[in-house]
């Protein structure tokens, strides 16, 4: 097992909608993933049925939705790991040295390659926070590093340095692991909206080549 990726969900399900089909492929090719869910989730929107839990049992029901989801997407692999920062929303943003100090540990004691979080265009204000300050720590670090960006909320324009990953061969299991998130796709149709937008991006790949794949992720270069 010869690379190592790093993968900063935000909330304990940004990981598998913006790149279910990438981690998938890696851990079928043998590459090692860390995933790290940096806030416990409590903050977001919550479904029906799902208001009347308390905090901690709210928090509990979204690690638990999350360790299924990755499940699906390893299908029994063992080259996957996740950890669990436990951080709110607030405090990465009033307090962002508390990420800061967790994410240094961990990147000093690992060896990763390549480390991915949500594009900076991301509209959603914790993702935001996470990727401005990951980013700007990972680039004080130094090291061979390539820092990638990748969708949820807001799509990734087709300039810049970017790079496609075919998933279609990883598209239900992708499909699976965003459902398995359940107390989130009770809001909204994640699913719905996040594979629509992987078939967008085989399409309209490229302006001149016949489309060749059924489904992708696009990721933007961040440095």
């Amino acid at each position: 097992m010869s690379k190592r990726i790093l993968v900063l969900s935000p909330h304990p399900d940004d990981d598998v909608i913006g790149m279910g089909g990438t981690i998938a492929l890696n851990v079928q090719n043998n590459v090692f993933v860390e995933v790290v869910y940096v806030t416990n989730g409590y903050g977001s929107v919550r479904g029906r049925g799902f208001d009347a839990y308390s905090r901690d049992e709210f928090i509990k029901i979204r690690e638990r939705e999350a360790i299924e989801s990755l499940k699906i997407i390893s299908n029994g692999r063992k080259n996957i790991a996740h950890r669990f920062l436990g951080i709110s929303s607030a405090q990465i943003k009033s307090d962002p040295e508390i990420f800061a100090g967790r994410l240094t540990e961990i990147i000093k004691k690992n060896k990763f390659e390549e480390i991915y979080m949500p594009h900076l265009n991301d509209r959603h204000p914790t993702h935001i926070a996470v990727s401005s300050a990951a980013r700007s720590l990972v680039e004080d670090l130094g090291g061979d590093y390539e820092v990638w960006g990748y969708e949820t909320w807001n799509p990734i324009p087709f300039d810049g340095d970017i790079k496609y990953v075919d998933i279609s061969d990883y598209i239900e299991k992708k499909e699976k692991a965003i459902n398995a998130h359940k107390s989130q796709c009770a809001v909204k149709d994640f699913v719905a909206g996040i594979i629509a937008k992987n078939k967008y991006n085989a399409i309209y790949a490229d302006i001149n080549s016949p489309v060749r794949v059924q489904f992708a992720e696009i990721f933007q270069k961040m440095f």
